[in-house]
């Protein structure tokens, strides 16, 4: 929704794509990720996290 507005985070896409399965998958008991998942998971949260919060102007 936010690529209608702003263009810029456009690059992001396959790490939200990567992210979004946690959002609801792993969110309730009986499913777990692997390892190697977790890690590609967090690399991604990372990327995120740090473009979201410089286009907010938070430290």
């Amino acid at each position: 929704m936010i690529l209608k507005l702003d263009t810029s985070y456009e690059f992001l896409k396959a790490d939200l794509n990567t992210l979004e399965d946690y959002a609801v998958r792993f969110r309730y008991p009986g499913d777990v990720a692997e390892k190697d998942q977790a890690q590609s998971a967090y690399q991604a949260m990372k990327v995120v996290r740090q473009f979201v919060r410089q286009k907010l102007g938070v430290k």
